[in-house]
């Protein structure tokens, strides 16, 4: 028996950037071919035992002071924060997972962010060499002896890829290097570059993650082996063939033997029940290994009574015997209030999904994106869910299905009513579909609003570029900000009538529009040249109060309605009418 348990040991990474197909070198599995999308959608637990790290880092490491090491392959993709956060708060240390050919990406710094909230230790893999223009592989090999086979030009261009990703990581305040070239790894953080599609390099990170856990975490890790308490998460419900309904946890403190209570929490009350098997996975094998007990940090499937109703994402807990039963469900209860509670609005769109787990990734991905929730349930999409959506604003009539059927006479109302369902097994898709839907549907509000209203917008007569001087006056234009419209009335600096765009035209071709910075000839009858306008003079949009007003309205409900410059020349359009009324 070890006096220490197994690190939990959380791979994040950017969507692609390789985080699947590392594990998949590690445990010699499959699983990145069976995800939708090529995304893992829920965190999965990969428990590598002592002697295949030992063979894996027998380079480096001859002893290794815990049973193994517990992998949690959290998902790589923004849109999966909530289910990333909780793996980054169960990990003891982290590897950040980065696509050297292509360096830091938006779900990169959202992995930092999360590292740097839960202060948790980690190393860089600096992954995809494999893919470095004339690299030459070779499979399994330490990075030191891959690196010592390539041609100088390889090697430069791979010091240039290194050395400008360990330079972008200053900029979120980490001091990182080459593992080979650190002296002080309290102070530097370890960056290890592998293919884990060919295994180069995957041993030195093995070792840099053992050998780190022993050297640092050895405080965090050590257990009571008497504890008669089990804690953990639930990563997924399902049926076993040959077992019936099971649930896979992550026993991340203490024990859990055959025959424990079972405290889990659901929507309504926590269930009690009792272990009737603990199973564990064999590493490359279909065949399950049923145990009588299985100590923290490990991965494992648990069968009981009474579970059918447990849900990814919920808390468990395991005791010995009833006394102290009461107050275990009143701490799990506590735990979902805090945890699960969703802020609900009046007005908002409408979460369906399969698992409390999608339900909670999916709704915190809407509140950073700050769109209002009106309901989130697990289940179909129905009825009462179209109704529901029906009396709120355009922009929230709208139904997040993830993982979830829509019935044909369900969709057939949707389009009646007029409510968008985004129906998908991967929640990067569905975040994508309402931000087009939101795109095209303020393009459609602005077109209409085009037709009611006039929108700022400046233009400047050019130096020298007069090719007619009255009836019509024809000059060079400049736009400086704004959409400029055929017909739209013009006011000068001190606000006075400037008469009618007539038409405008670029090389020739006449537009009905001109978009800022675009250069075009324009013609007004009311211009005459010398008289009323002059080189270099610059004329605005007339706007009318009305106009101005609905402008605001529409600014203050959507701060992006305008660009910048717009809003400078509505600014400086209302200072004008303001000095000259």
């Amino acid at each position: 028996m070890f006096n220490y348990r197994q690190p939990i040991v959380c791979i994040l990474a950017h969507v692609d950037h390789g985080k699947t197909t590392l594990l998949d070198y590690i445990r010699h599995s499959s699983i990145a071919k069976k995800e939708a999308g090529g995304i893992t959608q829920h965190i999965g637990a990969s428990e590598i035992k002592r002697q295949a790290l030992l063979r894996l880092c027998s380079k480096y490491i001859k002893n290794i002071d815990f049973s193994g090491v517990l992998f949690i392959d959290t998902p790589g993709h923004e849109a999966f924060s909530y289910l990333r956060q909780k793996g980054g708060a169960l990990a003891d240390i982290s590897i950040l997972l980065i696509d050297i050919t292509e360096g830091i990406k938006p779900q990169t710094i959202e992995c930092i962010e999360i590292l740097k909230n839960n202060k948790t230790p980690f190393c860089i893999a600096a992954n995809k060499i494999d893919k470095i223009p004339g690299w030459v592989s070779l499979k399994n090999a330490c990075f030191e002896d891959a690196f010592k086979a390539q041609e100088k030009n390889v090697k430069n261009d791979f010091e240039i890829k290194l050395y400008k990703l360990i330079g972008d990581l200053t900029q979120y305040g980490f001091n990182a290097d080459l593992y080979s070239r650190i002296t002080s790894f309290e102070n530097t953080i370890c960056t290890i570059p592998i293919s884990a599609k060919t295994g180069e390099g995957v041993s030195d990170l093995i070792s840099i993650v053992v050998g780190l856990s022993q050297k640092y975490l050895k405080k965090n890790l050590e257990t009571n082996k008497t504890k008669s308490r089990g804690e953990g998460v639930i990563i997924e419900a399902k049926e076993t063939k040959g077992v019936g309904r099971t649930i896979d946890v992550i026993l991340y403190n203490g024990i859990v033997s055959k025959k424990d209570i079972i405290i889990a929490g659901t929507k309504d009350e926590p269930i009690v029940s009792k272990v009737k098997t603990i199973i564990k996975e064999q590493l490359g094998e279909k065949q399950n290994i049923y145990c009588n007990y299985a100590e923290a940090a490990s991965g494992i499937k648990i069968s009981a009574a009474n579970v059918d109703q447990l849900c990814v994402g919920f808390p468990v807990v395991f005791i010995k015997n009833k006394s102290n039963l009461e107050n275990e469900i009143q701490l799990i209860k506590s735990k979902i209030i805090n945890e699960l509670s969703i802020k609900q609005d009046d007005n908002g769109v409408i979460v369906k999904a399969d698992t409390i787990g999608s339900i909670q990734a999916l709704c915190g991905i809407l509140k950073n994106k700050n769109i209002k929730i009106k309901s989130a349930d697990i289940g179909f999409v129905k009825k009462q869910d179209i109704l529901l959506c029906e009396a709120t604003e355009d922009k929230y009539k709208v139904i997040f299905a993830y993982n979830v059927d829509v019935d044909e006479d369900i969709k057939i109302l949707s389009k009646q009513k007029k409510i968008q369902i985004f129906k998908e097994k991967i929640i990067y898709n569905l975040i994508k579909k309402y931000d087009d839907y939101i795109d095209d549907l303020k393009k459609q509000q602005k077109e209409n609003l085009e037709k009611q209203i006039i929108f700022p917008f400046k233009i400047k007569l050019l130096d020298g570029c007069i090719f007619r001087k009255n009836h019509p006056f024809i000059g060079g234009f400049e736009i400086l900000c704004g959409v400029a419209k055929n017909n739209a009335q013009l006011m000068d600096e001190n606000g006075r009538n400037a008469g009618r765009i007539e038409q405008i035209q670029i090389n020739g071709k006449t537009r009905s529009t001109a978009q800022t910075e675009e250069k075009v000839a324009i013609s007004s009858n009311h211009f005459n040249f010398e008289k009323n306008i002059k080189e270099k003079q610059v004329f605005y949009s007339f706007l009318n109060n009305k106009n101005i007003e609905l402008l605001k309205e529409k600014i203050m409900q959507e701060s992006d309605y305008l660009s910048k410059d717009e809003k400078q020349a509505l600014e400086e359009i209302e200072e004008i009418k303001n000095k000259s009324s």
